[in-house]
């Protein structure tokens, strides 16, 4: 199976909590400082043994404080050392983070040791046939995201 096939397998078995009794999961609970708006925790790793790759499950939710009723959520967002060092692919299951409710994310990485080449450098790829084949660091410029700690996802509708 290519490694795409893999990840896209990986992701959808994770998100059904239909995973093999092959593959280690460890829960974590793990709250992670990263973005002013957004609280991080990192739910659990998934890691499909022999493959070379897992996956982090991270849920997000907007933080109490928050000025913002919602955030528009983009996988390229989340691009960060802090999450991930090596990214084979980032999936959101909501583009839209509302007060009061969470969204799964989930980052698929290369594991230490795997033979699979290095395919997506700098950047990995997201999920949605529209984003294909750009770069991170073009959309950073782009769009006037800067990512680095504290970051804030931008606000739905444009507003800061």
């Amino acid at each position: 199976m290519a490694l795409e096939q893999k990840v896209l397998a990986m992701i959808k078995a994770v998100y059904s909590d239909s995973t093999p009794e092959s593959w280690t999961i460890r829960a974590a609970g793990q709250s992670l400082d990263v973005f002013r708006d957004v609280f991080v925790r990192l739910n659990r790793t998934v890691t499909a043994d022999g493959e070379g790759i897992r996956l982090k499950e991270f849920i997000l939710g907007l933080r109490a404080n928050s000025k913002h009723e919602h955030i528009e959520l983009d996988e390229r967002d989340f691009l960060l050392p802090a999450l991930t060092k090596n990214a084979l692919a980032i999936y959101l299951d909501h583009l839209i983070l509302r007060q009061g409710e969470q969204v799964r994310l989930f980052i698929c990485e290369k594991t230490a040791g795997t033979a699979e080449p290095d395919l997506f450098k700098a950047t990995a790829p997201v999920l949605r046939p529209e984003d294909s084949g750009v770069q991170a660091e073009e959309d950073v410029k782009r769009n006037g995201i800067e990512l680095r700690e504290k970051n804030t996802p931008r606000p739905a509708g444009g507003a800061q």
